[in-house]
């Protein structure tokens, strides 16, 4: 198998897996990905988690386009999930020296603020939550100015 193949497997999963999640609710699909040894704590669970969730949040707040919309692949979602963490934990952490590529990050890859909040959940101390929640709120007033 070459590395298109691995690419065009990656689409598919990546178009079931939401199939699955319109049908059949996220428990079913954790159930699933369980049995597949997928376990409960990993990583691929916790993101697809936060994916559906941040989805209902967006649905529900009337977005056009959601996170789901916005991920082609399987891969393209761990990346942005990994990213915003990232730069979460280390907005936490008060590690941000330049906050450029954070707002960057932020526009270039439409992250909703319903996105955030859904990562923040599971990736930011309990303690830690009001401060890193006003930030985010100042940075994305400043880089979504106009409502977005």
């Amino acid at each position: 198998m070459n590395f298109g193949d691995n690419v065009q497997n990656d689409n598919i999963f990546w178009k079931k897996i939401i199939q699955l999640f319109s049908e059949c609710g996220y428990d079913w699909v954790a159930d699933l990905l369980e049995e597949k040894n997928v376990g409960p704590h990993s990583d691929d669970l916790a993101m697809l988690y936060y994916l559906w969730t941040a989805y209902e949040q967006e649905k529900k707040a009337g977005k056009q386009r959601t996170v789901i919309d916005k991920c082609s692949t399987l891969d393209e979602c761990r990346r942005r999930y990994i990213s915003l963490k990232f730069y979460l934990r280390r907005i936490e952490f008060d590690l941000m020296d330049d906050m450029a590529p954070f707002y960057e990050f932020i526009a270039q890859y439409r992250i909703s603020m319903q996105e955030i909040a859904e990562v923040m959940k599971r990736c930011v101390l309990k303690e830690h939550m009001d401060k890193v929640g006003k930030y985010i709120q100042d940075t994305y007033k400043e880089v979504f100015s106009d409502g977005r």
